[in-house]
């Protein structure tokens, strides 16, 4: 298994300049791959603070130029959003400007204020995403292919920028209908833990594993990832400040999800909800603290889910880019090397990613490079 860096481009503070937010994300990954990290992932949302990111794919080709080996991860592309087309162009396109360093992850997306500002019916979002994604297979491996489904068509089409070769796919959430073509297609599944502990995050994992069982992928062959907030630190006060800053983003996905949103002026009001987690509860359940307190926690993680994949969460809301660049190099300095003397050779945890050959064997072989493909 290895491990990742997830960056949701988050703005608390009105005054904080954009440009400000995505010259620190851009630093954050170039730190991250210094300090060893595999990838970097970007969020997709849209028409708030709750993350200033539009296009995870302007992020990959951004983060890709000013870095050289870490891998850069749409954590996810809402698929219903896009026009497949120019979609499976710009993920070809990015995968080539990267050298083969794309990750695609993929999902339905959950926030109905987006869709409609979009035009998009959010109950159609699943549907459309199963379609979606046999556009991009066929756009990825054919020289010409065409479409007719429920929602999209298309004529006789050529994708003119090529992958480099083998392509991740993940499909991110916990619908069991996206699970279970995760499964049949090899897509890799990934959750998110949400500010719930182990237990938590374990009744998830059991779901997904429940969905790929039922499309006859036995649970030691199933690729598994997991994003989880991350703050390594030995100062009590910064571990105080990312707890507060992860219950206001907390609020913020609350009231997208609940239809509860409220703007006051050009930011979503941080409302407090029945059942939120406590200050108390965010600290003991979040991989927060000193590094033997993060390596604890980390290593039961690890050993329970047994993933091939895990990412992290190191800056949210208004927490400052110092202490998230801070956690980056604790939790690869001090706090991984605990977890390996606690659970032996990280490399042999976790399952090997299905190779499935994106480029097509026809007029494109000459193209097929080695593919970049993570640890396992």
């Amino acid at each position: 298994m290895d491990f990742g860096m997830f960056s949701l481009m988050q703005y608390r503070d009105p005054a904080k300049p954009a440009r400000q937010v995505i010259d620190e994300v851009i630093e954050q990954s170039q730190f991250a791959e210094k300090m060893g990290l595999s990838a970097s992932w970007f969020a997709e949302h849209h028409f708030s603070n709750y993350a200033l990111c539009p296009s995870p794919l302007l992020m990959c080709a951004a983060v890709a130029r000013a870095t050289t080996r870490i891998r850069v991860a749409t954590g996810v592309v809402l698929l219903p959003l896009y026009r497949p087309a120019r979609l499976v162009s710009e993920i070809a396109f990015v995968d080539a400007l990267s050298q083969g360093r794309l990750v695609l992850g993929v999902g339905s997306g959950y926030q109905a204020y987006e869709f409609e500002r979009f035009g998009e019916d959010l109950k159609e979002s699943k549907d459309k995403t199963v379609e979606f994604l046999e556009i991009i297979e066929k756009g990825l491996s054919e020289d010409f292919f065409d479409y007719e489904g429920n929602y999209y068509a298309l004529p006789e089409t050529h994708i003119s920028s090529r992958p480099t070769g083998a392509m991740e796919i993940w499909m991110a959430g916990d619908s069991p209908i996206l699970q279970g073509l995760a499964a049949r297609k090899g897509y890799g599944a990934m959750i998110g833990g949400k500010t719930g502990g182990l237990n938590t995050v374990m009744e998830q994992r059991g779901w997904c594993m429940e969905s790929f069982a039922r499309e006859g992928v036995p649970e030691d062959q199933v690729p598994f990832a997991v994003q989880r907030h991350c703050c390594v630190t030995l100062d009590p006060k910064v571990a105080d400040a990312y707890a507060d800053n992860v219950l206001y983003q907390t609020r913020l996905t609350t009231s997208l999800r609940r239809r509860s949103e409220f703007m006051d002026g050009v930011m979503l009001k941080d409302t407090p909800f029945p059942g939120e987690p406590t200050h108390g509860s965010i600290l003991n359940n979040l991989l927060i603290g000193r590094p033997e307190q993060v390596a604890e926690k980390l290593s039961a993680e690890i050993r329970s889910l047994r993933p091939k994949h895990m990412c992290f969460h190191f800056q949210v809301g208004n927490f400052a880019h110092q202490n998230a660049l801070k956690s980056i190099e604790l939790l690869a300095t001090e706090v991984l090397p605990l977890v390996e003397k606690e659970l032996g050779d990280l490399s042999k945890i976790g399952v090997t990613m299905p190779r499935v050959e994106r480029l097509g064997a026809g007029r494109q072989e000459h193209l097929r490079q080695p593919s970049v493909v993570l640890r396992c």
